[in-house]
This record gives structure tokens, C-alpha cells and sequence, in this order.
């Protein structure tokens, strides 16, 4: 028997850098990407526990394919979906992108908490925030720091 915790609910952000120095992942961070919506879903739907999933991909501007979308519901995009929003192009801005999705984040886990029932906000069931970056790192247009980015996530 398990000793862990099911959550009540799963907030899962998939960033994804789209810049052009991402070629050089030949293609990778599209598989990676797809695996992590396939497992998602495959996750949601067995487990029956509350799952919303985000997609964001970016180069030096942002872009939003998928928000809070419930993948037992929702299709999920198929690899030459993917291709097309994951094209390397542009510069990366990464640590800026990072900050405001980890902004963005705390809204929906916030309200999933209040708008629960006394009787279960009680109890404090476990909401689970989950970021995933998938990107080469390099960030060459963010006006903040890595330092800045990294104080942040902690």
C-alpha cells in the first residue's frame, strides 16, 4: 500500500523555447513536448484527479496554444501540431517568460482552493503546481537576470 497523497487537483505548465537556437535539439523538444502531453493525459484519466494543463511556447514573444485545458476533455495536439508551434525562430527570452508564467501559475491553484467547499478547504487538500521549461537556456533578450529568475522559483 502507498504511503503517498493523491491531490485534489493538478495545474501542469508546459513552456516550451522555441528559439532558433533550439534547432540544434533536432527536433527533440517537440518529442519531449508531446510525451509530456500524452503522459498528462494518460495520468489524468486514470487517476480521475482534477488535471488542467497550459502550454506555453516562446521565442522572444509568447505564445499560448493551450491554457488551462482539461486533457480528458480536451485533444491534445498531435506531432505535426507541435512542429508547427514549436519552429525554431526568433531570440530567447527566457528568464522574463519563466517569471510571468510562474505569476500567471498562482491564480488558478489559488481560486481551485477557495472556491472549494468549507468542509474540504478544512481539510487542506493537496493542489499541485507543476512548471516544466524545456529549453537550451541560453537567454539572450530577458530583461531580467538568471539570478532574479532562479530567486523567484525558490
Amino acid at each position: 500500500m502507498s504511503n503517498t497523497i493523491q491531490p485534489h487537483a493538478v495545474f501542469k505548465h508546459i513552456i516550451v523555447d522555441r528559439s532558433g537556437s533550439m534547432s540544434s535539439f533536432q527536433g527533440k523538444h517537440i518529442d519531449m513536448c508531446h510525451r509530456l502531453l500524452m503522459e498528462t493525459q494518460e495520468e489524468a484519466e486514470k487517476s480521475g484527479v482534477k488535471t488542467l494543463i497550459s502550454l506555453t511556447t516562446f521565442d522572444d514573444r509568447i505564445n499560448y496554444p493551450m491554457d488551462l485545458l482539461d486533457p480528458t476533455v480536451e485533444e491534445m495536439p498531435d506531432q505535426s501540431q507541435l512542429r508547427k508551434m514549436l519552429y525554431p525562430r526568433g531570440s530567447t527570452r527566457f528568464n522574463d517568460t519563466l517569471i510571468e508564467e510562474l505569476e500567471k501559475l498562482e491564480s488558478p491553484a489559488d481560486y481551485c482552493r477557495k472556491t472549494l467547499p468549507l468542509a474540504l478547504r478544512r481539510l487542506d487538500p493537496l493542489i499541485v503546481t507543476i512548471v516544466i521549461a524545456i529549453t537550451d537556456g541560453y537567454d539572450n533578450v530577458s530583461d531580467n537576470s538568471t539570478e532574479t529568475c532562479r530567486n523567484m522559483m525558490n
